[in-house]
Formats: structure tokens, C-alpha cells, sequence
């Protein structure tokens, strides 16, 4: 009978989603293979009751479709090779006998599918009667490598790495790393920002902490958001920050921690917490201390050797990952800010209603060259231009602040129509050797009549006010990018905007990305349009935005949105 359960992936401390992998003296019975933590599946077992839960992923590996329950310690087992069933009830009576590391590697033969090699990795939360009702952890698919590595710190490490350049963002970064830790290498663990206070304590943040016993997680939360308050300049986090070095306490960590903090709520709950064994680690960047780690465990199970070297190495990876992303970071808000400051309100034009949105990409990509704006002529014609500088960095920002000032002086200094400005701006980037590729569309509306060049850019939309199809204009007419060829012939088009009619101008982001082509995207646009274009105008434009952005956009995305009101028109001619 195999005591063994498998259950429901629970969300951190920063909402991440928990995907543990192996600690480094786990398992030992696959075929000579190597784990891949990055898609792994979370358990948890009552010991007491038998009965197990688990997420769809580890469903998925039994053989299970998602959303299935898992059932009873029993049920599992009947998926487990016999030949091995009796070694993953040994481990599971080891775990809660000895130092509760939980490790072993097993097939599956699932219901349909072909068997697999499993590797569980976990540890057991033990109670106030020395006896550990639940196992807690993850499991992953084993994939043939070569034989005789380690394998479970290799599956820690690539999971480590793998948490951690999935994103640009310092803080998520942090609570990802706090996950990996617990229950991998220790009980419970807190993470520190370091940032740049008047003093180096004064400087510090607890972003992420982590428990693997989920209703002790409070505690240690509790502890993070009071602890930095009660340390003095002897603490082990000071001493650290000093030193660069590592401080270890492979015995009392409560005591020796106690010591070293004021009295107060902090020492108060790491008195509940109480930890024996802790490590300090510094979390290195480029030439400074980035992040420090704080790691502890119970009586039952202390830090080894081995768990320090491997932390060791999770921290070095950790603070180059944590120092990039705060350049990253750095880089980002210097870009937005800079567009933000370039991309101003339009002025008001008599006649018409204007809206314009600018939604920067999601935190793991960087910063575009979309660009919007809205020119008025002294005769009364206003000028509507919507371009995509190509790149995306801050290089890309200030490229889009040049075109765009170029491009003003270019239509406001003459009488040059769309076709005029759109030509002599290409010879502009091309004589002075600027580096630039971009779209654009430049268009003119006056007296009702709208003139536009396009130079690459998705195609403008035209929603008639009188219930009309929505139009894309000229879709097959667009001219060449900016900035390749300036003796490429550039060509002007013309329409008639009504009363109540909507102009759209947009940039890719709203309509192409992974999985949707361009034209599917500019189909759907005019179906949302249509349905759309009775609505006040910025209604119009956040609707526009909702409906058709993902959560997370991939690129940055400008619109910028005109309809032409009763109040105040010219008459056409």
C-alpha cells in the first residue's frame, strides 16, 4: 500500500503559483535521468485521512484529464508500477521518521498514455505531536540524460534559473525565488531588496517569503513585515551587507536571531517560528549586494553543507537575475517617462471629437516607439498622424521624440498635404543618415475631405455615423516603411467624413500578434468598430482596448480616435 498523495497548486505569498522541485539529496531509483522541473506538477497528503488532491498537471501525468480528483492514497497507487510501490512507501515512512525530506523516483502507468518516469520531490510538515500528517511538494516527469549526475540539484537549479529570467519584474522575481527555496532546501525562508536608503538597513525590503506549511505562512509574513524594524547594526542581515560573506547558524537560530532583535512583535513571532538552523546569504549584481536571502529549519531536519552550497549558488544566480532586472527596470521608467512626455493631450478642434490612448507592453517586454499626434493649421485644418518607430528600448523612445518633431516642423512650416510631409520627412532620415525604420500614416481633414499617406502602417478605419460598413482604408495601397528608399514614390488618398462618421488610427499591437495575423486582427477590429461607433468617444476607445488587447499585451499599442460632430462643422464641399 503506497502512502503517497499528490494535490492542488497553491498561490504564494505574491500570488505566484508553486512549482517546487527536488531537494538536493532526494530520490535515486529513475533511469539514469535527469529532471525537468519547469513543468512540474503540486501534491499534498493527509497522512491521516488518506486522501490526496492535486493540480491539472499532475493529473496530467497520471494520465488523468484536468480537473479530475485525484481520490485516495489507494486510487494513486493503482496507477503506480507494482515493482515500485513498495520503495515509494519506504520513503514515505522515511520523510516522516527522520528529517521529513521527502524523495522518489517511480513509473506510472496511466489509464491511457504511455508509462512515464516520475520524480516526487517533497517534504513532511510535522505537528505539534512530533507526528507529520501531510506531505507536501512536486513531481515532474523524468527525460533521459545522461547517467550518474546529480539529479535533483540539477532539476533545482534549471528551475531556479528558469522562475527567475521569466520575468523582468524585481518583485515577482523574489516571490518566485521564495518558492522554489521552501520546501526544496528549507522550512521557511524570507527575501530582501536592497535598495539605496541613507543607511544600508534603512535600504532594505522584504518582497518574498515562503513557508511549507501553508497555515504557518502568516507567521512568517508577520515576521517580514516587522523584523527590519527591530534590527540593529549588529544583526546578521548588517553583518552580511558589511562583509559580502555568508553568516551560518547550524544550531539555536532562534536564540542567537533573538538576541540581535529589539523587543517587540518581531522576536515575539520568531518565537512561534522557531527556527534551529538559518543562513544569510548576499545576493551579488554587478559590484554590489543586490538582495539577501534568509533561510531557516526546524529541529527535525537542519541545514547540511550541502543544502549551503546549493544555496549558495541559487543566490549568485538570483542577484545577476535581480540586478538585471533592476536595469531593466531603471531603463524602462527613464523610456516611459520620456513618452509620456512626448505623447501629450491634442488640442481642441472645433468640429470634431477627439480621444487618443497610448498602453505601454506588459512588464516583461520593453518599452516601443508608438507614437500619436494631433496638429492644428491656422486655416483650420488639423493634421492626424499615428507611426511605430521599430524597436524596443529606450533607443526606440527617443528615435520616436526625433521623427516625431521632424514631422511637426515638416506639416506645420508649409502647405504640404499628407504625400508632401510623408516625402520630404523620408528624405530628412535618409540625407542626415539617421538610423530609423518606422510606419506612419499622415492624414488631413478639412472642410470634410481627408487626405492620408501611408508609409507601412496598418490601414486607417472609417465607421460611418450613418450605420454604414466599417471601412479599412487602402489596404492595398500601402506605401514603403520610413527610412529605406527615398526615391520611392509616395502616394496621397482621399474620402469624405461626415456627420457622426469615426476615423481610427492605430498602431500593429492592437491587431497582430502570436497566433493572429494581421488581416484576422484588422477583420475583427471593424466588427468591434461597428458595433462600437455609437458610443461617446472615449468610451469607444477603452472599450476598443478591452475587447481586443490580451491580459499581458505583447507590444506597445497607440490609438488615436476622431468623429465628426453636428457642433461647429464646416459645411463639405
Amino acid at each position: 500500500m503506497v502512502e503517497l498523495s499528490v494535490s492542488s497548486c497553491r498561490k504564494g505569498a505574491r500570488g505566484v503559483k508553486t512549482r517546487t522541485s527536488a531537494p538536493p539529496d532526494g530520490g535515486g531509483r529513475g533511469p539514469g535521468a535527469v529532471g525537468s522541473a519547469l513543468d512540474a506538477g503540486t501534491f499534498d497528503c493527509d497522512l491521516a485521512t488518506r486522501l490526496l488532491t492535486w493540480d491539472d498537471r499532475l493529473a496530467e501525468l497520471f494520465g488523468r484529464a484536468p480537473g479530475t480528483p485525484a481520490g485516495t492514497i489507494d486510487d494513486v497507487a493503482s496507477l503506480i508500477h507494482p515493482a515500485d510501490r513498495a520503495h515509494l512507501s519506504a520513503a514515505v515512512r522515511t520523510a516522516r521518521a527522520g528529517d521529513g525530506r521527502f524523495g522518489a523516483d517511480f513509473r506510472v502507468m496511466p489509464l491511457r498514455g504511455p508509462m512515464r518516469w516520475i520524480a516526487a520531490r517533497g517534504r513532511a510538515i510535522t505537528g505539534t505531536d512530533g507526528i507529520a500528517p501531510r506531505l507536501v511538494g512536486a513531481a515532474f516527469e523524468l527525460v533521459d540524460r545522461e547517467p550518474g549526475r546529480d539529479t535533483t540539484r540539477d532539476a533545482l537549479l534549471s528551475d531556479v534559473t528558469s522562475r527567475l529570467v521569466g520575468t523582468l519584474d524585481p518583485e515577482e522575481g523574489v516571490a518566485r525565488l521564495a518558492q522554489i527555496i521552501s520546501p526544496a532546501i528549507a522550512e521557511w525562508c524570507v527575501i530582501t531588496l536592497v535598495g539605496d536608503g541613507p543607511t544600508p538597513l534603512r535600504g532594505l525590503r522584504d518582497l518574498g517569503w515562503w513557508h511549507t506549511d501553508p497555515e504557518r505562512l502568516p507567521l512568517v509574513e508577520r515576521y517580514a513585515s516587522t523584523r527590519l524594524e527591530a534590527l540593529g547594526p549588529d544583526s546578521h542581515l548588517a553583518r552580511v551587507l558589511r562583509s559580502g560573506e555568508p553568516v551560518v547558524m547550524m544550531s539555536q537560530a532562534q536564540a542567537t536571531i533573538s538576541r540581535l532583535l529589539r523587543p517587540g512583535p518581531a522576536r515575539e513571532v520568531l518565537a512561534e517560528l522557531a527556527p534551529w538552523s538559518g543562513a544569510v546569504l548576499p545576493l551579488r549584481g554587478r559590484g554590489r549586494i543586490v538582495g539577501l536571502l534568509s533561510v531557516f529549519d526546524g529541529p527535525h531536519r537542519p541545514l547540511t553543507p550541502d543544502d549551503l552550497a546549493v544555496l549558495q549558488e541559487i543566490a549568485d544566480r538570483a542577484g545577476l537575475a535581480m540586478d538585471n532586472a533592476r536595469l531593466y527596470a531603471q531603463q524602462r521608467d527613464l523610456a516611459q517617462s520620456l513618452q509620456r512626455s512626448l505623447l501629450t493631450e491634442p488640442p481642441p478642434r472645433e468640429g470634431l471629437e477627439i480621444a487618443v490612448r497610448y498602453v505601454p507592453a506588459a512588464a516583461a517586454a520593453q518599452v516601443g516607439g508608438d507614437w500619436y499626434d494631433v496638429l492644428a493649421h491656422r486655416e483650420g485644418a488639423t493634421t492626424f498622424v499615428i507611426g511605430d518607430v521599430m524597436g524596443h528600448d529606450t533607443a526606440a523612445v527617443a528615435t520616436m521624440g526625433q521623427l516625431r518633431g521632424m514631422l511637426r516642423g515638416i506639416a506645420l512650416s508649409g502647405s504640404d498635404g499628407p504625400h508632401g510631409v510623408v516625402t520630404k520627412l523620408d528624405e530628412v532620415i535618409l540625407t542626415l543618415g539617421t538610423d530609423v525604420t518606422a510606419s506612419a500614416v499622415v492624414a488631413r481633414l478639412g472642410q470634410g475631405r481627408l487626405r492620408w499617406a501611408n508609409a507601412g502602417h496598418p490601414p486607417p478605419m472609417i465607421a460611418p455615423g450613418d450605420g454604414g460598413d466599417v471601412v479599412a482604408l487602402g489596404r492595398a495601397t500601402n506605401d514603403l516603411l520610413l527610412g529605406i528608399d527615398m526615391s520611392t514614390p509616395r502616394h496621397e488618398h482621399e474620402a469624405v467624413l461626415r456627420v457622426g462618421d469615426v476615423l481610427l488610427l492605430y498602431t500593429d499591437g492592437l491587431v497582430e500578434r502570436r497566433g493572429q495575423s494581421l488581416d484576422a486582427g484588422i477583420h475583427r477590429l471593424a466588427r468591434t468598430l461597428a458595433a462600437l461607433r455609437d458610443r461617446p468617444l472615449d468610451q469607444l476607445c477603452d472599450q476598443v482596448l478591452a475587447d481586443l488587447l490580451p491580459a499581458r499585451p505583447e507590444d506597445d499599442v497607440a490609438i488615436l480616435a476622431v468623429r465628426v460632430s453636428a457642433e461647429g462643422r464646416p459645411p463639405a464641399p
